[in-house]
């Protein structure tokens, strides 16, 4: 069997330059264990409310001093890869074991998240597989494909209305660079959202509080081609006249070749590929082949074919 991985930091704003952002907030995990092969791949937002913390944790996790600063998103993501590296539950157990790691993590470093914006959230999808069946485990929108098909993994509601604000405002005032400052503010109070049922812009989210939905689970047969897990910052070509891409997600070649057609159609992403910004997004992905030798697992870095 063969794991290819790839994962590339993203961009953030600091004194009005754009520079790459510490890795850390994806993360990506695949090991042959008892018989089976667990893969992961997680996504965690950058905290826009709260500061910089120690952790020493983090540190070891990413090979770095103790004494480094850490904003949220990456104590959260790498919280939540060390319990799937010891954990061989699915579904709920495994969501209610990283939540309960979460919560301990807050306490440790003595973050008060009575207010939800100050939590470390983040999306999951997971895959449990033996050599008869797959068993998916996922939260929010990192996707799943396999033999080629879309299994699971869906952008939010609260995504989609944010794409159509950052849209709307350009339309109106063809301000590409400001869209983000603008709506800085509402990305950091979406958080407000989260888990909370019965909201029409609830989203599902890990952040340690309880999840009374959201946490999703999917079995299906072992892949008999391949199977690809990724974070969204990654594109599904859209389907157009003369295109032939769209929906070809077999490999992580692909991903990277829909992202460079994606920023050459919609260079400023408010179009046909919305997001709520510019900057680049952290992409990390997982491609899994070879299913027919379980006897061990090969491990392959993919260099990136999008830069800009």
């Amino acid at each position: 069997m063969k794991v290819r991985y790839i994962s590339v930091p993203g961009e953030r704003k600091e004194d009005g330059r754009i520079i790459r952002k510490p890795a850390g907030e994806d993360f990506w995990y695949a090991e042959l264990r008892g018989g089976a092969l667990i893969a992961a791949v997680g996504d965690w937002a950058s905290n826009l409310m709260g500061g910089k913390y120690k952790d020493a944790d983090t540190a070891d996790a990413l090979e770095q001093d103790r004494e480094t600063e850490y904003n949220g998103g990456v104590i959260g993501a790498q919280t939540a890869r060390s319990v799937i590296t010891g954990s061989s539950s699915t579904g709920d157990s495994l969501i209610g074991e990283i939540n309960q790691e979460m919560e301990r993590k807050y306490r440790q470093l003595g973050v008060d998240v009575s207010d939800p914006r100050y939590r470390f959230a983040g999306f999951l999808s997971h895959i449990y597989v033996t050599p008869d069946k797959m068993t998916v485990t996922w939260v929010g929108d990192v996707k799943v494909y396999s033999n080629g098909r879309h299994v699971i993994g869906e952008e939010t509601e609260v995504q989609r209305f944010m794409n159509r604000l950052r849209r709307e405002y350009i339309r109106q005032t063809g301000d590409f660079q400001g869209a983000y400052d603008i709506l800085k503010p509402f990305i950091a109070d979406q958080q407000r959202f989260q888990n909370t049922t019965g909201h029409p812009l609830s989203y599902a989210a890990i952040t340690g509080a309880p999840m009374l939905e959201g946490i999703m689970m999917k079995s299906m047969p072992c892949p008999s081609f391949n199977t690809l897990i990724f974070s969204d910052g990654f594109v599904v070509a859209r389907p157009r006249e003369g295109h032939f891409r769209a929906g070809w997600m077999k490999t992580i070649e692909d991903m990277e070749n829909n992202l460079v057609e994606a920023y050459e159609i919609d260079p400023h992403r408010c179009n046909i590929y919305p997001a709520a910004g510019e900057l680049l997004d952290d992409r990390t992905a997982v491609e899994i082949t070879g299913w027919d030798d379980w006897s061990r697992l090969e491990m392959e870095e993919v260099l990136p074919i999008f830069k800009r």
